[in-house]
């Protein structure tokens, strides 16, 4: 058998190697989130009212509910969304390359480059 006529090997592919962990169905990151707004927004507020209390309670455990189910919708197809998501927070979203960059684009060259032609005027 010539070497070009072999079969090829077969490797399972490893589905759990391509995803972030995992709690409750949402990556870990997102669900320590929620878990810890819930357990602060629990624990700090306090009217002295035991009804008032109670309502507030479950409203709030009611909106974490609402925005767990919804996350875990949204995230099914792909778990990285989070993780995207939290990245652009932290690069774009304060749009602190506003100035240099123009925000976000495409483009890999910022709009006041020194090596664009007519672009950045130094003595102006």
């Amino acid at each position: 058998m010539d070497q070009t006529e072999q079969p090829l090997d077969e490797e399972d592919f490893d589905m759990s190697a391509t995803r972030p962990p995992l709690t409750f169905g949402l990556p870990h990151t997102l669900t320590c989130t929620l878990l810890a707004a819930g357990m602060f927004g629990l624990a700090l507020y306090d009217t002295g009212n035991l009804a008032n209390d109670l309502v507030y309670d479950g409203i709030l455990l009611g909106g974490i509910g609402i925005f767990w189910s919804t996350a875990k919708i949204m995230l099914r197809s792909d778990y990285h969304g989070w993780d995207i998501f939290i990245a652009w927070l932290k690069l774009d979203f304060f749009c602190l390359d506003t100035k240099d960059w123009g925000g976000t684009h495409l483009s890999s060259f910022p709009l006041q480059s020194i090596y664009r032609c007519g672009a950045h005027d130094p003595d102006a």
